[in-house]
């Protein structure tokens, strides 16, 4: 990428909430968070269950995610979008890497790695002091802050 690089992300979960995938390993610190919520009429879903929420960064980018327990179980529970200059990066459920407009296509892995070990040796390195910390602290503050601005957005008012 380079200083005039813009990204715009788009993650689709239909389990677990990462909204640290759209701003962990990037410099560019969220500016706005907005986040609506699918409300069916049956009360059997709750707000959290179906929502999307966009991030907006300084840099200029923007990110959606997309989280629902609607749709296939056939369906990859995580995917990833990435769009920056003039690349295509799809995450297939932390099991395949697929770029496009680039030379090299697809890279697949026969089981999902969402970089737990990776994350987990990064962070007994930093506590040794042989090693910066993994994550920035103001990359976690900011994680924490998205997750409940989002959490605002979906709870009820009343």
């Amino acid at each position: 990428m380079n200083d005039r690089s813009h990204l715009l992300t788009e993650l689709r979960l239909t389990e677990s909430t990462n909204l640290d995938a759209m701003s962990i390993d990037r410099s560019a610190r969220v500016t706005g968070v907005h986040a609506s919520a699918l409300r069916p009429a049956t009360g059997y879903y709750s707000p959290s269950d179906n929502f999307v929420a966009t991030l907006a960064f300084d840099d200029g980018s923007v990110a959606t995610l997309t989280y629902t327990a609607l749709g296939s179980a056939d369906f990859p529970k995580e995917t990833m979008d990435v769009f920056v200059d003039g690349l295509v990066v799809t995450l297939d459920d932390y099991r395949a890497v697929a770029v496009v407009g680039a030379k090299r296509r697809r890279r697949p892995s026969h089981a999902p790695d969402k970089g737990h070990k990776s994350e987990l040796a990064a962070f007994a390195q930093a506590v040794k002091g042989a090693a910066d910390w993994p994550i920035p602290l103001w990359q976690q503050l900011q994680s924490a802050r998205i997750a409940l601005e989002v959490e605002r957005f979906l709870t009820p008012r009343g």
